[in-house]
């Protein structure tokens, strides 16, 4: 996540709508999108499974171990894709085996497609941003603080 931390601090984010956050996406064919509490992100992937003929799962709830991370706790809207599979903890994610043939070609179509119909759908929305009450709170009501300490990326706004 140090690269994700790095562009969060480097870009002005007075012009950043939103981040999709593509990481654990289509080890299975099913996505799906955990928007981070954001109902207006939501509804995009709601239109996005709509006109694009696959199964989008939306999870609500906010997830702060990825990429989007550094965005999300800057107020940025973020949806984080990944596959429904019960496949986690594969034992050999982010390591060297973990490679491409790990992947379903079809699926890693599919998902790219789903992508970037949600980035056109973004380009017609304009998601407000989560407050720091709001992340607050939601992070409270999940019971993240302990893990989030641990490494942490508690954020001072919390406190």
């Amino acid at each position: 996540m140090i690269g994700s931390d790095v562009l969060a601090e480097s870009l002005d984010l007075d012009n950043v709508r939103a981040v999709i956050n593509t990481d654990g996406a289509a080890s299975a064919r099913d996505m799906v999108a955990n928007t981070q509490s954001s109902e207006a992100l939501g509804e995009v992937v709601n239109r996005v499974e709509e006109t694009g003929g696959e199964s989008i799962t939306v999870e609500p709830t906010v997830s702060p171990y990825s990429d989007h991370w550094r965005f999300l706790e800057r107020n940025i809207p973020t949806v984080q894709l990944g596959s429904e599979s019960d496949d986690r903890g594969r034992g050999w994610g982010h390591t060297e085996a973990d490679t491409r043939d790990k992947v379903d070609p079809e699926h890693i179509t599919a998902h790219a497609r789903l992508t970037a119909l949600m980035v056109l759908e973004l380009t017609r929305t304009d998601p407000p941003r989560i407050s720091d009450n709001q992340l607050c709170a939601e992070l409270d009501e999940a019971n993240l603080e302990p893990g989030m300490r641990a490494t942490g990326i508690w954020p001072e706004v919390c406190e």
